[in-house]
């Protein structure tokens, strides 16, 4: 509420704290510019065949939080599966600096344990959420009205597009489709690099 400028938030987990934000202290909401959140999948999910973690593991809040009439961008499985850095790559942050060749190795380990969800390469999901509000020109996607399925049972979590072309309701949710997958790896090397660069300076023998 100090801040001179409207705040843009970005949610990479489930969604609860930034409900309880919303219904504890709705004055707020005027002061959210928009909500970048990484969560959700219109086609599949993967904590079940219909819902995303993060939404599969609060619902309801992200309901409030799709109910909010707040301008959202939402990336959800749709883009984040495409937004991958291959085993080559991976493997090529190893000979590089310090923060590299952690991050390299924390990518080989992330990479191993995605196999036996089927994946070759390694989707880097969280990372959408804030590269879309760096270069949003790397992503493109379509505005829609999102909704949730809080009911038990199998659907619960799912999110879902109202596609009509009326449909009634304000389609406030831009839900990510595709990525510039070169751009977008390139984006997560080079801010290494840098990183990489302040490392070497400030410790000896980095």
């Amino acid at each position: 509420m100090a801040c001179p400028e409207r705040v843009t938030i970005v949610a990479i987990g489930p969604l609860t704290n930034i409900a309880l934000l919303l219904k504890v202290f709705p004055e707020t909401k005027e002061r959210i510019e928009c909500i970048s959140m990484m969560g959700g999948g219109i086609s599949h999910g993967n904590s079940t065949e219909l819902a995303e973690f993060n939404i599969y593991a609060d619902p309801e809040a992200a309901q409030i939080v799709f109910n909010s009439g707040l301008p959202t961008i939402m990336a959800g499985l749709d883009v984040t599966e495409k937004a991958e850095v291959t085993v080559r790559e991976i493997e090529s942050l190893k000979e590089k600096g310090r923060v590299s060749r952690m991050v390299g190795e924390l990518l080989s380990f992330y990479n191993e344990s995605g196999r036996q969800f089927g994946f070759t390469d390694s989707p880097i999901h969280d990372m959408c959420a804030v590269a879309y509000l760096l270069e949003p020109e790397l992503f493109s996607g379509e505005y829609q009205f999102v909704n949730v399925i809080t009911d038990e049972g199998r659907a619960r979590g799912l999110t879902f597009a109202d596609k009509r072309l009326v449909c009634g309701r304000e389609k406030h949710v831009l839900v990510l489709e595709d990525v510039d997958r070169d751009r977008f790896a390139a984006m997560l090397f080079e801010a290494l690099e840098r990183l990489d660069g302040n490392t070497a300076q400030n410790v000896p023998n980095a």
